[in-house]
């Protein structure tokens, strides 16, 4: 029953479309810029073992208006992030309303074996140019100081009408490693 649906979910047909995967391995930025259809106003982005060069850095999101050329990296973003780990009460990372990235994650371990950040992220009508634009994410990762197990989840914001059509990944020093994908949901 579960590869039935799995096949209905993923075909062209019904649901969910697969549009882009970009693999980095040890670069500056995992750049996605080949995704960004019409015919979908609603993306699911999975992130896959991103894992930092440099331990203790944190994740970011950026945005591009221009296919990629440029990325904006103006006060133009906001985060509100919450998160539970083992061992411990829920606590909030905070907001970072009027930043130049959005933030998703805190301090990461680079050990290859602890997998790094994986979870999933939402991007909702990212070619409006009326409204803002939403993402909303889900992300486990291990904390390089602490070495807790952190589940995080968080809006971001990006604080402009401005339709976008890619978006990077990047740590907050050094470089990264792993996988992102993104599928589209269909209108």
């Amino acid at each position: 029953m579960a590869e039935t649906w799995k096949k209905l979910a993923f075909s062209e047909d019904v649901g969910i479309v697969f549009l882009e995967e970009v693999t980095g391995d040890g670069d500056a930025s995992i750049d996605l810029e080949n995704w960004y259809s019409t015919d979908y106003d609603t993306y699911v982005v999975e992130l896959i073992n991103i894992i930092p060069a440099t331990d203790t850095d944190i994740l970011y999101l950026r945005v591009s208006t221009d296919g990629g050329s440029s990325y904006d990296s103006g006060n133009n973003y906001g985060t509100a992030v919450f998160y539970l780990r083992d061992g411990a009460s829920s606590h909030s990372l905070g907001s970072n309303s009027g930043a130049s990235v959005i933030l998703l994650s805190d301090g990461l371990s680079n050990v290859v074996a602890e997998g790094g950040v994986n979870g999933s992220m939402t991007l909702y009508n990212p070619g409006s140019i009326t409204h803002y634009k939403a993402i909303n994410f889900t992300l486990s990762m291990i904390h390089s100081t602490s070495s807790y197990l952190y589940n995080m989840w968080g809006t971001g914001k990006y604080y402009s009408t401005s339709a976008i059509n890619a978006f990077q990944l990047f740590m907050s020093s050094g470089n990264i490693s792993g996988t992102v994908r993104v599928y589209g949901i269909r209108k």
